[in-house]
């Protein structure tokens, strides 16, 4: 799931910096602010909800990137006021790097963790000497609160469940988007064009890495092995009617969606949320095979009260076309 999300992030991100230029990196940096803070602000309310002292040992100990898979820590100083760290190994980093790219991660680096820190409380100051997507050997962290010292601590903090872990990942690649997506729209309709090829690009990825990992597990290409061997975590709080799936078909209504319901929080986010509905499906099941046809035809995004997926699998679309088709075809372009 967190390469899933660093995916998004690049494509999206790539879109800004390298199509809009500086004027799309500067978009780009208050558009990472944007989701940092928002993350910050719902980390603050969540722990005065349930009593939890505001301080750094509770943000960094209940508060973090869900999830530790992947990363690599050294924790040399943890208290209310004050929190050192190191992180030797990042799996963002690591998608960033073999994708060619680290300056988008690095503005993503130093815009992130000052919004979400100083969001959770204004006293909170950042300082980040070494930075991986910067070329560093690791990543420096030395944050402070100096208010906050002598400040009582929790009795113990809440041990987070993996299943909870994934549901906060997904809740966060939901306002990755929204936030992305919403800065690119500032753009204009060359903005739009920009957020739909990078989702294209994200789902033409994902549906090809799934194919190259389910030939080399041995499954057959199909519809029930897509998606009995999907890419996305279980997640519980989806609900769905599941009608059919056979090898070559696949009908669905999707009843609740965690991606709608983080949308709908925001005024514009569910036509902003429809455009990564129109784009990803098609790209992903389209790349997975080339016989595939997608068909949806209700969103809840658009309004609708369900979305209703119809994929099918036709061994027959594989057979190419005659000579003179893809002749007659070249000519026309």
């Amino acid at each position: 799931m967190q390469e899933l999300y660093a995916k998004l992030y690049f494509h999206m991100a790539a879109e800004y910096c390298r199509t809009f230029g500086p004027d799309g990196e500067t978009a780009l940096r208050q558009a990472i602010r944007d989701f940092g803070t928002d993350r910050g602000r719902t980390n603050r309310a969540e722990h005065e909800k349930h009593g939890y002292p505001i301080h750094l040992k509770t943000l960094f100990s209940i508060g973090g990137f869900p999830g530790k898979a992947g990363f690599k820590r050294n924790l040399i100083d943890l208290k209310p006021e004050q929190r050192i760290s190191e992180t030797l190994q990042c799996p963002l980093c690591d998608v960033w790097r073999k994708v060619d790219g680290l300056n988008e991660g690095l503005a993503y680096c130093e815009e992130i963790h000052s919004a979400m820190w100083s969001a959770y409380d204004p006293g909170i100051e950042t300082i980040q000497p070494k930075i991986m997507t910067r070329g560093d050997d690791l990543c420096r962290f030395d944050v402070f609160m100096p208010a906050a010292k002598g400040l009582p601590e929790a009795d113990e903090y809440p041990q987070v469940d993996f299943e909870v872990h994934l549901q906060n990942l997904m809740d966060l690649q939901a306002k990755l988007y929204y936030y992305l997506a919403r800065g690119l729209i500032q753009f204009g309709v060359e903005g739009e064009a920009a957020v739909r090829r990078s989702i294209r690009r994200f789902g033409r990825e994902r549906g090809l890495e799934l194919r190259k990992q389910h030939l080399a597990q041995g499954l057959e290409i199909n519809m029930h092995n897509l998606f009995t061997h999907y890419d996305l975590p279980g997640d519980a709080r989806f609900s769905r009617n599941k009608i059919e799936l056979t090898e070559q078909t696949r009908l669905s209504e999707t009843l609740e969606c965690t991606f709608f319901n983080v949308w709908q929080d925001y005024p514009d986010g569910n036509s902003i949320g429809r455009i990564y509905c129109e784009e990803v499906h098609h790209e992903i099941f389209g790349a997975y095979d080339e016989a595939v046809q997608t068909n949806l035809s209700q969103t809840l995004t658009q309004g609708d009260d369900r979305c209703r997926f119809s994929i099918y699998f036709r061994p027959a679309n594989k057979i190419p076309q005659p000579d003179w088709a893809v002749a007659y075809e070249k000519k026309m372009k």
